[in-house]
């Protein structure tokens, strides 16, 4: 299955409504956060299995997160995520077929689908206290999954 809205999410606006790097540098504190944002997601395109191909454009989205983070040592974080992310497919626009479809290609088609996905993730992050607490920078690695649902 193909999701665009995950790897081409822009979030434009977020909020953390507690814990920050600088509020977790007590070792093991313990906090917990909540985003959210509104996403702008890239077209694609799929690919079928008898010669059928399209391209999709996808309507604005919004997605949501909720974290939980512990400071383990000095500048080392560790966070599990739980989100939820939301974008509609608005157009596709065929590109190739075969004879027994109803569309050909060069139709474009207003489909009306909605494209959801559950995220889970776990997270390391090392805060490079640098700047004496006015200003962390930090690097980060994670893995995750995603369950993603199309219903047209």
């Amino acid at each position: 299955m193909r999701f665009a809205l995950a790897p081409a999410a822009l979030a434009l606006g977020g909020m953390a409504v507690i814990g920050t790097a600088a509020a977790a540098s007590v070792y093991g504190t313990a906090y917990i956060g909540l985003r959210g944002s509104y996403v702008i997601t890239d077209d694609g395109s799929t690919t079928g299995t008898s010669g059928f191909s399209y391209t999709q454009s996808y309507d604005s989205g919004y997605a949501t997160a909720a974290y939980l983070g512990w400071t383990l040592t000095d500048g080392i974080r560790f966070e599990a995520e739980g989100g939820f992310r939301s974008a509609d497919i608005d157009k596709v626009r065929v590109v190739t077929g075969d004879a027994l479809l109803v569309y050909l290609p060069g139709d474009t088609v207003d489909v009306g689908a909605d494209v959801q996905a559950a995220t889970v993730m776990g997270n390391f992050y090392y805060d490079a206290d640098i700047f004496d607490g006015a200003f962390v920078p930090w690097v980060g690695a994670g893995a995750g999954a995603a369950h993603v649902e199309y219903e047209v």
